[in-house]
């Protein structure tokens, strides 16, 4: 049963969610900016990985078939972030909440190739990838996983590759753009041109080493229609 027992990011009327509980989402049209942006606290605490903000290497990352309505990225739209971060030089996010400046907090979901929604996201990425060259290539985690036994074997466990990623939920065109400049990958507008990180130490460590984000837990729920809408 869901308690109402208020916790740090509650107030009356917003429910305090125990680790476990399936999560109920109430008319967002409905709610008050307050009580949305309360809302979206208790959600995105029920669902992160505890402690702070993780650096997400974009190279890692990979639209979440979930999101966005399951219409996947726009190549275009990559090449436009990418192309003003070249002009303009790469901003990263400092401060908090409203004060906030620089690029979107990204939230991912931690998936591999052993989740409910993650062959369906890498799949479905890996086919858009390849009518769409635009898209810098794919480059994910590769490790050994071990597997149930097949039918009529040993008994034993065997070794089966097992592919790690992140699923973008509000920002799959900023990461694919990072991943512009991690391939050197052509400009879709200016003949001959490439994107190039050059002397922009900020752009190479995002790039190179990742972002500060939130990584939300693979679990029952986090994929729901009424979910992803609030934490993309």
């Amino acid at each position: 049963m869901k308690s109402t027992k208020p916790n740090s990011i509650s107030e009356p009327g917003i429910p305090f969610y125990p680790q476990r509980t399936h999560i109920d989402i109430p008319d967002w049209s409905l709610m008050t900016e307050k009580k949305k942006i309360l809302l979206f606290n208790a959600v995105l605490q029920h669902y992160r990985e505890p402690g702070p903000l993780q650096p997400i290497v974009p190279r890692f990352v990979i639209p979440d078939t979930t999101n966005r309505g399951n219409t996947g990225l726009s190549v275009e739209h990559a090449h436009w972030v990418a192309s003003k971060m070249q002009k303009e030089g790469f901003a990263p996010r400092t401060g908090t909440g409203p004060r906030a400046t620089g690029h979107d907090l990204p939230i991912v979901v931690r998936e591999s190739t052993y989740t409910e929604f993650g062959p369906e996201s890498l799949l479905k990425w890996q086919r858009q990838v390849e009518s769409e060259p635009g898209f810098a290539p794919i480059r994910l985690h590769t490790t050994s996983a071990a597997t149930p036994p097949t039918s009529g074997g040993d008994g034993e466990e065997e070794e089966d590759d097992c592919i790690e990623f992140f699923g973008s939920l509000g920002n799959g065109h900023f990461f694919q753009a990072l991943n512009l400049f991690f391939a050197e990958h052509p400009s879709l507008w200016a003949a001959g041109q490439r994107y190039r990180i050059g002397g922009d130490a900020k752009l190479r460590k995002a790039v190179e080493h990742g972002v500060p984000g939130v990584v939300l837990r693979c679990v029952h729920g986090v994929h729901e229609e009424h979910v992803i809408p609030l934490l993309a």
